[in-house]
């Protein structure tokens, strides 16, 4: 499975930012590359785990102002690729990019049939969308405070806070690869 984070904060340093995703339990979904990209105080990183056999798709994917971070696979891509004439060799991250400028973000929910989960920054509208299938079968987390921090492991969320969790919990997550106390 793949991981991504993001992160929006004026307080993260890119170094620490890569240091502290690159010594988290989310770099362990990939096994196909990790990629980082910042800009200003925006931060990305994704660990891809490649199911369709291509290229690696280095993410986050963007165009100008927008970004997209994806977790997921989508089923229907190659129907969608042929509905709305696209590239026929596009990934499906790369349909869901494509859609998501074309059509929108919540048609673009409408149109796609899969699990996944989805972090989209609009710096033209300053928004962060995120989006998780019907199932809620992909993880993602986020943080709202004082800066915004997205990412499909609640573990690396508690790295960038700084908040440490109880032997108990810590054990528990060894075992079995979540907590289910926080």
């Amino acid at each position: 499975m793949c991981g991504f984070c993001f992160v929006n904060s004026k307080n993260i340093e890119p170094s620490k930012f890569k240091e502290t995703y690159l010594s988290s339990n989310i770099v362990r979904r990939g096994g196909d590359g990790d990629n980082f990209y910042h800009n200003n105080n925006l931060l990305f990183a994704h660990s891809l785990f490649s199911v369709t056999g291509r290229e690696p798709m280095k993410q986050p994917l963007y165009d100008k102002d927008k970004y997209l971070l994806f977790n997921g696979e989508i089923y229907n891509y190659k129907e969608l690729i042929n509905k709305f004439s696209l590239q026929k060799d596009l990934s499906d991250t790369e349909v869901l990019f494509s859609l998501i400028k074309s059509i929108g973000f919540e048609d673009s929910l409408n149109e796609i049939f899969g699990a996944f989960a989805i972090c989209y920054v609009d710096l033209t509208n300053d928004s962060v969308i995120l989006a998780r299938d019907a199932w809620g079968q992909k993880p993602l987390f986020y943080s709202a405070d004082n800066e915004i921090l997205v990412s499909s492991s609640f573990q690396l969320l508690e790295d960038f806070k700084g908040k440490n969790r109880s032997e108990a919990d810590k054990n528990i997550f060894k075992l079995f690869g979540y907590s289910p106390f926080g």
